[in-house]
């Protein structure tokens, strides 16, 4: 994304009242783009699953997911529907930074007519990683998974593959438009 300097200082701004008043929402599963916490946290927690398994007369299953091309999948009126705690000003402010965004495409001379954009965070965007992670705050919990995230890496700990196949279908019916790529 390239943005003035006004816009940049708009989103560190923006940035700081969200985490303000919306940081409680984002789950504590998710570990990506938060003060105090870095990748080491959700790959200690799996290793901590399955030590604690060891030995059992379960097994841990662990599943990887990616969730292709995730930034650029995040439904525009499901995020804002997310954004109305923040207050009318926060949220307004937002609404347009995400909904009055367009692209054009060239190729050698030829410059296509606007577009606009209907979906996505704006990939390098200050305030993206935040907002990605409060899309993603609705995730389905399911009783026997585990679920631990950095960004959009998502690992999945369970002591069944029942649990897991259930946990997919909460995940489906969630209809967050990100599916991983294993699932598809």
């Amino acid at each position: 994304t390239i943005s003035s300097s006004f816009g940049k200082l708009l989103e560190d701004n923006s940035l700081r009242r969200l985490m303000t008043r919306l940081d409680p929402a984002i789950p504590s599963w998710q570990y990506g783009f938060r003060q105090n916490t870095s990748t080491l946290h959700p790959a200690l927690g799996v290793m901590e699953a399955m030590r604690r398994h060891r030995g059992s007369a379960f097994w841990c299953i662990a599943v990887f997911l990616d969730l292709q091309k995730a930034y650029d999948k995040v439904w525009h009126p499901r995020l804002l529907s997310k954004l109305r705690p923040a207050g009318r000003v926060l949220y307004n402010i937002l609404s347009s930074y995400l909904d009055n965004r367009t692209f054009r495409v060239q190729f050698e001379e030829h410059l296509s007519l606007p577009r606009p954009i209907t979906s996505g965070v704006p990939q390098g965007g200050i305030l993206s990683p935040f907002l990605f992670s409060l899309f993603l705050s609705d995730l389905p919990s399911s009783p026997g998974v585990h679920r631990w995230g950095y960004a959009d890496d998502v690992t999945l700990t369970a002591t069944n593959c029942h649990a897991l196949l259930a946990y997919r279908w909460r995940w489906m019916r969630s209809n967050n438009g990100l599916l991983p790529t294993i699932w598809r």
